[in-house]
């Protein structure tokens, strides 16, 4: 463990990128995330790889996540598998391509219900295969779309991916995350649906004219109720551009260091907020004030989501201005999709179902795509357009417009030539009757 965390801060330094930083702190809280997994019981104690495999997935989860770019990711988990070759002659790297450790896959009696308060060292995980995972996350799409709102998503590698790492988060104490990326790539569907299954109450500032910094503080005042004094599990969603005051993230790294905001409430505001606490803090035996048990509760029970644009000018110098962005937030580094990935989209576009249970889903293991027109040399085209424009700002959310707006196109054309077809089978059948009328009546 010790040897793996020297290597990674003698490669990725802060000289490469800013959110490099690797600390002490970091063992700590690889060692503490072992405890959210079932080594103590279960099939999984009789078999030294399954306990090897947690302990690499929560590095990767600890310091993978956060790294620049595929070269880097693949430096280390060389440097990884080399460790666990050397020192354990086991490479677990494989499997842990086959599944994800998530909540879901917790044993019913280790697991904590939705919206419960979190234990001290997080939710219970348990592993769950990549299509078990997958329909995990399908019926959980299907209710989130019941209950809030439409979602046009296809179900591929990164979105698993981008899911599972958002539960690691919201199944710690105060887990919080900060998504660096480009805009599309499904940050916030991601954090909106996982909330969502884990029963938390979501909010997000609706920005309109005149949204200024006291509006700002009124909505800071309503999620800390809910947390401190409410009790509740919620998830503050803040995207940059709904940073349109400096202040607001200054409020925000406040928040996230100490769980309250110096000055934020009058004294008289504070006496009748703090007043349903002076039990449950007697209860608890808690030790200090009443105001600072609230901040504590805070503390436990507010997940902050930060989504920014990597590739904005200003994101490292807002960032490095607030150090408890990277302090308390689990950096997650999301730029862009996998080759694979990018070829996989348009073909789930464009073969999909009408119903939307099977639109959500890549085809079954054994079951052939449905077939469209263009094939495999489409699909490339496709990849090969958005590529040629990646210095021009091509992201993800301009390629998905792009697939849309053919598969749009494609159908109204479609559509035309079977309305043709359509009026010149009526004509000949029409023709045909004519013909048979006339050799009946002679």
């Amino acid at each position: 463990m010790v040897q793996l965390y020297e290597q990674v801060r003698s490669k990725f330094s802060v000289d490469d990128y800013s959110h490099y930083l690797f600390t002490p702190r970091d063992l700590t809280q690889w060692v503490l995330s072992l405890l959210r997994h079932d080594l103590a019981g279960g099939a999984s104690a009789t078999n030294a790889d399954n306990v090897l495999q947690t302990w690499a997935f929560e590095a990767c989860r600890l310091f993978r996540d956060k790294l620049v770019g595929q070269q880097a990711r693949d430096r280390f988990d060389g440097m990884l598998s080399s460790v666990l070759r050397n020192d354990w002659s086991s490479d677990v790297m494989d499997k842990l391509q086959g599944g994800y450790y998530v909540t879901w896959g917790a044993r019913a009696e280790l697991a904590t219900p939705p919206g419960a308060p979190i234990p001290l060292a997080g939710k219970q995980v348990g592993w769950l295969g990549t299509d078990d995972f997958r329909n995990v996350i399908s019926k959980g799409l299907i209710g989130y779309i019941r209950e809030h709102r439409e979602l046009d998503i296809l179900v591929f590698r990164e979105v698993l991916d981008y899911m599972s790492r958002v539960d690691h988060a919201l199944a710690l104490p105060g887990g919080s995350l900060l998504m660096a990326g480009r805009s599309g790539v499904g940050r916030r569907t991601a954090a909106s649906v996982v909330a969502h299954m884990h029963q938390c109450e979501l909010f997000t500032p609706k920005i309109s004219r005149g949204y200024g910094l006291k509006q700002f503080k009124n909505d800071l005042k309503t999620i800390l109720q809910q947390a401190g004094v409410e009790g509740q599990q919620v998830v503050f969603l803040l995207e940059d551009q709904q940073l349109v005051h400096p202040q607001f993230l200054e409020l925000v790294n406040s928040l996230l260091a100490a769980g309250d905001i110096p000055g934020l409430y009058t004294p008289e505001e504070l006496d009748p907020l703090l007043a349903p606490l002076k039990e449950q803090a007697s209860q608890e035996n808690f030790r200090g004030s009443l105001y600072n048990y609230f901040a504590a509760r805070i503390q436990m029970n507010l997940h902050v989501v930060l989504i920014m644009d990597c590739s904005n000018s200003n994101f490292t110098v807002m960032c490095e201005s607030n150090p408890s962005l990277y302090k308390q937030c689990l950096v997650q580094w999301m730029e862009g999709w996998s080759k694979d990935s990018m070829l996989q989209v348009p073909k789930m576009l464009l073969s999909r179902h009408s119903e939307m249970g099977s639109s959500l889903l890549p085809p079954a293991a054994g079951q052939e795509p449905k077939k469209f027109a263009g094939g495999d040399e489409l699909v490339k085209n496709f990849v090969n357009i958005h590529e040629s424009r990646l210095s021009h700002g091509a992201t993800p959310r301009r390629y998905m417009t792009f697939l849309h707006t053919y598969e749009s196109v494609y159908n109204h054309k479609k559509e035309g030539v079977l309305q043709k077809q359509s009026h010149l089978q009526v004509k000949s059948f029409s023709v045909t009757i004519f013909r048979l009328s006339a050799r009946c009546h002679f």
